[in-house]
């Protein structure tokens, strides 16, 4: 036709897929309270001492008090010595301020099966429980017992409706 075709291209940032992952750790994470993503701009010395910045990609705060800031980044990439001496030095200067950093990679977040586990959860918790289901599991293993999924479906007649509950904290898992 009249109109040249347009080629549009497109970056795709793949940290960026990994770190949407990363939050479903951080959503079904008991000891996980709170998480925020990129939550300040950091400063450490590089190898000649001149300041640099850093972004961390997310900072997590536990029921214990305890923080904990973390870097997302695909295993593939630290391969590269440069980086690898970056994160190093990241690395060194939180811990001269006595903070916690950690490195997670892709590897890390979509170690199997917990990762499809809690992909399962995250599609659970959309389904609305029944305090009547809760009552039946209790009444029928007790609040403390230990149950297979299995055991719980039979139970309950429907295992999204188990893993609802594990997705709201009624009901715990070994995931």
């Amino acid at each position: 036709g009249k109109y040249p075709s347009l080629k549009v291209k497109r970056t795709v940032h793949w940290e960026s897929f990994i770190e949407r992952d990363a939050i479903v750790h951080f959503e079904f994470h008991p000891l996980v309270i709170s998480y925020q993503e990129q939550p300040s701009e950091e400063f450490y010395y590089n190898e000649k001492g001149i300041q640099r910045s850093c972004f961390p990609d997310f900072l997590l705060k536990f029921a214990s008090g305890a923080e904990l800031l973390v870097e997302i980044k695909p295993k593939k990439k630290l391969r590269s010595q440069k980086l690898r001496q970056r994160l190093d030095l990241i690395a060194r200067r939180f811990a001269e301020q006595g903070r916690a950093y950690r490195v997670l990679t892709d590897e890390d977040i979509r170690r199997q099966p917990l990762f499809e586990n809690l992909k399962r959860l995250r599609d659970a918790q959309r389904l609305r429980r029944s305090d009547d289901s809760v009552a039946e599991a209790n009444s029928l293993f007790g609040p403390h017992s230990t149950q297979s999924l299995g055991e719980l479906t039979l139970v309950l007649g429907d295992e999204d409706a188990v893993l609802a509950l594990v997705a709201t904290g009624t009901l715990r898992m070994n995931l």
